[in-house]
Formats: C-alpha cells, structure tokens, sequence
C-alpha cells in the first residue's frame, strides 16, 4: 500500500525466459540467357528478391561471376551480401537462399539446301554443284566445307546431294560441333 517492499513475505523462483531473433528469409533469383553460339561471352549479372525483404537501411550486393563462352549450360551463380547503412556486413542475420537462372549457349542452326537445276535434253550431263543456306548464317571467321555432287543426262530427275557436311574456320579447323546442321538435297531435272 505505501509503496513498502515486502518481497521478503515471499519466496520468489525465477525462471528464466529466452528471447530470439529470428533470421530474415530472403529468396533470391538470377536471370536465365541462352542464345546461338556468336564466340561472345554470355553474362546475365543482376538479382531479384522475389520472398522477404531487406531492413529499409539495409542493401545487398553481391556477384554473378558465371558467364559462358562455348556451348552448353552453366549455373548463373550469384554471392549476396547483406550491408547495413554504416557498410558493415550483416549477412549473418539473413537467411538467403538463391534460385539460380541458368546461361546456354546452343549450336548455331543452318538449314543447307543444295541447289536444283532443271533443262531440256540437250545430251549433256547437268549439274548444279552449288548450294544455299536457307536459315541461319556462319559466323564470319567460319566457311561452310562441303560439296554438292549430282548429275542428270538422261530424261529424268535425280537428287543433288551434299557431302562433306563441315564448318571450319578459315584456318581449316573443323568447328562443325558448333552448328547443328540439317540438309536438304535438290533436284536435277532434264
């Protein structure tokens, strides 16, 4: 009543409570990239927190240090860290997990064609040794090696077949491994 401490009426027992703070969840993607093989790295750096948010005085910065050059596909990996206003690393209070994209470089895609011919019986053989790339294009360091071969001297028809199905570079080494070609024969008509 008069504000007396009587604390030594009662035996007190003290338990204990325990205070946590949880971590902030964040989940984090990265972008995906593909494209055709152009010799040219392929990076796709950046982030998007797509769960949780950052602290308003807090920012996260980190690097996507993945990039491809040849064919196939790697991880877009990326390492966050979490800074507060005074540039002090607070990753350690976050959880992150990161949702890597994905970076692919496919083959080139050509579609050849081997050129038709047509004529009228003359007893001469006709040939058309030459063909087209109907879809897709070389790279300009890249030549296309092949040859077409196919003749017609009697009335009739017949195919103009492609042989040597290759991609070199101009220094002749083959980089056929970079395209994915289909083909296509033409037709000699007398």
């Amino acid at each position: 009543e008069n504000d007396d401490d009587v604390s030594k009426n009662y035996n007190i027992i003290y338990d204990k409570g325990t205070l946590t703070v949880m971590k902030r969840k964040l989940v984090i993607t990265t972008p995906d990239g593909e494209k055709e093989y152009d010799s040219i790295k392929l990076s796709m750096p950046g982030h998007t927190i797509i769960e949780g948010s950052l602290l308003d005085n807090h920012s996260l910065k980190g690097d996507s240090p993945m990039s491809i050059t040849e064919i196939g596909s790697v991880t877009n990996d990326f390492n966050p860290t979490v800074y507060d206003e005074n540039n002090n690393d607070v990753t350690c209070n976050y959880e992150i997990e990161v949702r890597p994209g994905t970076l692919t470089i496919n083959p080139i895609t050509l579609y050849i064609e081997a050129d038709s011919a047509s004529a009228t019986y003359n007893g001469k053989p006709l040939e058309k040794n030459s063909y087209n790339i109907t879809h897709g294009s070389l790279l300009t360091a890249h030549k296309a090696d092949m040859t077409v071969i196919g003749s017609q001297t009697e009335v009739g028809q017949s195919e103009n077949k492609i042989f040597g199905k290759n991609v070199k570079w101009l220094t002749n080494i083959d980089v056929s491994h970079y395209c994915n070609i289909e083909y296509s024969y033409g037709t000699l008509t007398v």
